[in-house]
């Protein structure tokens, strides 16, 4: 098995390399899947992986090792693991018994599956550490068969704590595969369920209600009040880098955002999320050291930024040459002109109208909402 492995490492990193450059040098992950042959029914499958072995397939190239089970499957990016005085790579994928759990964890996840997700490293002197945390995201894939009257899009993924809270991990359903798809920082206890997020001033005829409600429901959208969404107002530059964080998982920065921006407050709520944003080049500051996080966001900026993200996260290019076709194109100014060509093609952000752009004009929530509902889903 192992010979056959390293010989797959070495066709998915050339893959990854024919990729690349395809795609005009953009920077692809390899990924390699050890199948792990067991039972279907089986409740726990715990997989070894010597060291010898994940170091040799690393070595290659490798950037993702996957453990497909008929559980779940786990894919890990082989830079977390330090194998360093180890013998072993130990994978454990588990359905959780449900009476093990506390009566607050069965009162959230009902007659739902839960899962619990294990990664131990065995050291060459006999003991054992479990690894929870990770520096970078971890995938989980784990199959999913729809109940009667459930909207797949709908359909996410929760962190169950041992007080039975629960903590949304904006997982996504395939109905090809039938499966649900979600990405953590950190291994533990998970449920996939439906979760249905309605906001009282989001009627029937708003024209962005399907997109709204279904980013609220992976928790990547927030409202105003728990009860309501106002659609109608201006996105500020804070709120939508908190939700571009929340839509690519962006890691948490460890800088000073008091020490970066003049203006900002690290008591604040955006605090975390505009740091994470500015550290991954998705967002900037101003030339006199301020974010400005209260302010509007007009729609030539949040193209902008959104453009970044996309770039960075997706696997999307830009058009050859910028033709920006609307009546107002003179208005978009030269440093947004490239992101909007790119936001446009890629169909993450429309015209208006009239073939007008409407650089200048304020972001609603509401076409913020759906430019994070179409970036979620490329």
């Amino acid at each position: 098995m192992n010979t056959d492995l390293l010989k797959k490492a070495d066709e998915v990193t050339a893959t990854e390399k024919k990729l690349e450059t395809a795609s005009d040098g953009k920077d692809l992950q390899s990924e390699l899947i050890i199948n792990v042959e067991n039972k279907t029914g089986v409740t726990s499958v715990e997989t070894p992986i010597p060291t010898t072995l994940f170091d040799d397939i690393t070595k290659k190239g490798v950037d993702l090792i996957g453990v497909a089970t008929s559980i779940a499957t786990v894919t890990i990016p082989t830079s977390i693991i330090d194998t360093t005085g180890s013998s072993q790579v130990v994978v454990d994928i588990a359905v959780v018994d449900k009476g093990t759990l506390t009566e607050e964890q069965k009162a959230v996840v009902g007659d739902n599956k839960v899962y619990d997700f294990n990664l131990e490293i065995k050291k060459t002197d006999g003991t054992e550490q479990k690894i929870s945390d990770f520096s970078q995201n971890v995938k989980i894939t784990v199959p999913y068969v729809l109940k009667d009257g459930e909207d797949s899009e709908k359909i996410t993924v929760f962190f169950v704590n041992d007080k039975g809270e629960l903590e949304n991990k904006a997982g996504k359903y395939d109905a090809a595969t039938k499966t649900v798809t979600f990405t953590t920082e950190h291994f533990s206890k998970y449920v996939v369920k439906q979760n249905l997020t309605v906001f009282e001033d989001v009627y029937s005829d708003n024209w962005a209600k399907k997109y709204i409600e279904i980013m609220a429901s992976k928790g990547i959208i927030k409202g105003m009040t728990d009860k309501e969404f106002k659609s109608e107002l201006t996105v500020t530059r804070a709120q939508f880098a908190a939700m571009l964080v929340r839509t690519f998982k962006i890691k948490e920065s460890k800088k000073c955002i008091t020490c970066t921006f003049k203006d900002a407050k690290a008591d604040e709520w955006y605090s975390k999320d505009v740091m994470a944003a500015v550290e991954a080049g998705v967002v900037t500051g101003y030339d006199d050291k301020t974010f400005r996080p209260d302010a509007q966001v007009t729609r030539q900026e949040m193209a902008v930024m959104a453009a970044r993200a996309a770039k960075k996260y997706k696997a999307i290019t830009g058009p050859e040459k910028v033709v920006l076709d609307f009546t107002d194109s003179a208005k978009i100014q030269d440093y947004a002109k490239d992101s909007i060509a790119l936001a446009v093609k890629n169909k993450i952000i429309n015209g208006k109208p009239g073939k007008i752009f409407d650089p200048d004009n304020n972001a609603t929530r509401a076409e913020a909402a759906k430019i994070i509902y179409v970036m979620f889903n490329m």
